[in-house]
């Protein structure tokens, strides 16, 4: 790929020589610092992320140019998606990516014309074909890659890069930034997540400062859904949920801000027993089976309810009745005493 002249200034100009040679731009022609490629409809901010540009230099591009942060690319990629795709097998610069974050950390939910969003393209970082489970494991730990990811999940859950964060009320003391949490309410590949749910395994039974638990979160995601990408998030925080019943069972007793179960959210957005959603009532319902019993805080619905409420049809488009049964069948007694 050809690149454009200017590249070669980020390479030869210190910061401050750059700044005085964009502000006569900024006089001669804006339309110059906006889009300096036509073909490939980028920006200068795009090609100072490709070349791996100094941070100071990104720093004078995002203050100069501040609606290139959100233009996207021929390929519909964002100056962030470039910052992480280019960086090759080494880590972003932290730097760069705290600059573009801190203008506008919103970019961080952009994905490109693939569907891959800058989180996602990260993984590319760890998911290399030569490399064991073992070898990915240890790059996560090394420091500039973590920090990389636990930027980007700040960004896209908190809605900002600020460390501390910010607190829950005016005075309060700030929230904790609980990496596993973020990566449940923002969705992440599932082996990236299985890193992190590994590396903060403690986390799974945790509460946040608002309430909420990391299973919680990962099940509010399909509220969220829209028909476009329905089928991927479910099936992505069906995996999600599976794998923090594994290490922390007794989640699924824990109720969210407003006093639902994790069975209650998901009876809710029409999984069951034995579907495509890979059985997780089956699994909540294994890891605590009391709330089987238990009535929804919202609807005032018991389980076997909210499941005859919510049934997805079965595959010949007639009433799927098999989570009402397996529900039913745990719960006589409630339905004797209706």
């Amino acid at each position: 790929m050809c690149e454009p002249a200017i590249c070669l200034l980020f390479r030869r100009l210190s910061a401050a020589e750059f700044q005085g040679l964009l502000q006569l731009l900024t006089r001669r022609n804006l339309e110059t610092l906006q889009k300096i490629d036509e073909a490939q409809k980028r920006t200068i901010l795009h090609w100072a992320c490709v070349c791996r540009a100094s941070p100071d230099i990104i720093e004078v591009l995002v203050f100069e140019t501040p609606k290139a942060i959100q233009q996207e690319d021929g390929l519909g990629d964002t100056p962030l998606h470039c910052c992480v795709r280019d960086a090759g097998r080494s880590a972003p610069n932290l730097a760069t990516i705290h600059h573009l974050l801190s203008a506008d950390p919103t970019i961080i939910a952009k994905a490109n014309h693939k569907g891959k969003t800058p989180l996602s393209l990260l993984w590319d970082h760890l998911d290399q074909e030569d490399e064991d489970e073992e070898e990915q494991l240890q790059r996560w730990e090394e420091a500039s890659l973590r920090d990389v990811a636990y930027l980007l999940l700040r960004a896209r859950h908190y809605g900002t890069v600020t460390n501390p964060l910010p607190p829950v009320a005016p005075g309060g003391a700030p929230k904790e930034f609980r990496l596993l949490h973020a990566a449940c309410a923002s969705g992440c590949p599932e082996d990236l997540f299985e890193l992190i749910l590994s590396a903060h395994t403690e986390q799974a039974g945790d509460c946040d400062e608002e309430g909420n638990t990391a299973l919680g979160l990962s099940l509010g995601r399909l509220a969220t859904a829209t028909c476009r990408n329905i089928n991927s998030i479910a099936f992505e925080v069906v995996d999600h949920c599976k794998s923090i019943l594994k290490v922390c069972p007794e989640a699924a007793y824990k109720v969210d801000p407003r006093g639902r179960l994790p069975l209650h959210l998901a009876l809710e957005e029409g999984l069951g027993w034995d579907d495509w959603s890979s059985s997780i009532i089956r699994d909540l319902v294994q890891a605590a089976p009391n709330t089987v019993g238990e009535r929804d805080q919202s609807s005032g619905l018991f389980p076997f309810q909210l499941a005859a409420v919510h049934a997805s049809l079965g595959a010949n488009g007639e009433f799927d009745a098999s989570t009402v049964y397996e529900l039913i069948k745990r719960s006589p007694d409630l339905v004797a005493a209706m």
